[in-house]
């Protein structure tokens, strides 16, 4: 513990504070053998407290984990408008099912490339954010019709006579509706 705080002195890390519940650790168990335990924090240098004023950190729930991701809010304090005020821009994130999908890789790669001559590694970064952020917005807009034609198809064909026929049809059918269904409750 002493290597730890002589590693916080040495780089003058101190603790962003944040929102969400103050534990990060739990054991999972029930009853009086129940624990909970602050683990995890998130740690900054003064000079990147003053290019992020504004940021913050928030707990977040326990997903498939013991530990609490901690998720990091960013308002990069360089980026103002021509009356000096800050820009509010939408803030992006990446998710991990987009991974699953085919042309996400793709996407990432040529974005990459693209700024390939820039030398710094947060213009690349930045450039897959831009791709990403179109690539998603094309995908989010076909979403809800793709949806809608395969809930239709579904029920035309569980409502025709030859439906017992055409149980592979239905199946995969479902398997495409509950799928999309899946992908637009994350997209939400």
């Amino acid at each position: 513990m002493d290597d730890f705080r002589n590693v916080l002195e040495e780089y003058e890390l101190r603790e962003l504070y944040g929102d969400g519940d103050f534990f990060t650790w739990a054991n999972k168990r029930s009853g009086d053998g129940m624990i909970f335990e602050r683990l995890d924090r998130f740690f900054t240098t003064l000079s990147w407290r003053l290019m992020y004023p504004s940021a913050k950190t928030t707990n977040l729930e326990f997903f498939s984990s013991d530990h609490r991701a901690i998720r990091l809010h960013l308002q990069y304090s360089g980026k103002e408008n021509r009356d000096g005020h800050q820009h509010k821009t939408k803030q992006f994130r990446f998710e991990k099912y987009w991974c699953f999908e085919d042309d996400c890789k793709a996407v990432i790669e040529l974005a990459w490339q693209a700024a390939n001559g820039e030398a710094s590694l947060i213009n690349k970064i930045e450039k897959c954010k831009m791709e990403l952020q179109s690539w998603v917005g094309s995908k989010v807009r076909s979403l809800p019709k793709k949806l809608k034609k395969e809930r239709e198809k579904l029920n035309q064909l569980k409502q025709s006579d030859s439906w017992a026929k055409s149980k592979n049809d239905v199946k995969e059918l479902e398997k495409s509706v509950a799928k999309l269904t899946g992908k637009k409750f994350l997209w939400k």
